[in-house]
């Protein structure tokens, strides 16, 4: 699986990749339940791994598990709490962090502290749209200068599942720019993916 299976647009997928380069920082995938975070992450994470040929340390603290990871992966343990866990991970001298989701306090916190002490770290997290995740963080307790310092929050990106349309009936939007509204097709030529965009057949 690829970013382009999953449909990233080629600008995205470039964004992607410049998250991927930097020496350190909080990487997000945020949407609602069921959008696709975890897959999202994991073919990040694989591409991490590929494109440092394994010589960074990938380690992830999961619970569970969703998917296997070129990483070393470690689940919570029965009874542990995050914050153990997140002590146990750092000292296991990772280059790069995941946290399955980050869903209390003490995961959030973990998260920005791998940040500030020179690590890269992507987790998932519950919101439904980027905005709105910097309030949720602040929420959960990080406070709001590290929420809001673009050098360690280096990436929010909300995505939500859209309907594949019917291959055999679908029409090509290029055969039928009349029926969109121009807002939206300046958009999508901005995009250059006019091209590329089918609508509902009959």
């Amino acid at each position: 699986m690829t970013l382009e299976h999953l449909g990233f647009l080629p600008a995205q997928i470039e964004q992607f990749a410049r998250l991927r380069s930097l020496p350190y920082g909080v990487n997000l995938i945020t949407g609602p339940t069921g959008s696709g975070k975890s897959k999202s992450l994991q073919v990040n994470l694989n591409l991490l791994h590929d494109e440092t040929q394994g010589t960074k340390h990938l380690l992830t603290l999961e619970d569970p598990p969703e998917y296997p990871l070129k990483a070393n992966q470690s689940p919570l343990s029965s009874g542990e709490t995050w914050n153990h866990g997140i002590k146990n991970s750092v000292r296991l001298d990772p280059d790069i962090l995941m946290y399955g989701e980050l869903r209390d306090v003490e995961s959030a916190q973990a998260a920005y502290s791998g940040g500030m002490t020179g690590h890269q770290v992507w987790s998932t997290l519950h919101t439904n749209n980027a905005v709105a995740s910097l309030q949720r963080l602040i929420d959960m307790g990080v406070p709001k200068y590290l929420v809001t310092d673009p050098a360690l929050t280096t990436g929010i990106i909300n995505q939500s599942l859209l309907p594949v349309l019917c291959p055999s009936c679908r029409v090509p939007l290029s055969r039928n720019l009349g029926t969109i509204t121009p807002g939206l097709l300046s958009r999508l030529e901005k995009l250059r993916i006019v091209d590329q965009v089918n609508l509902r057949g009959e």
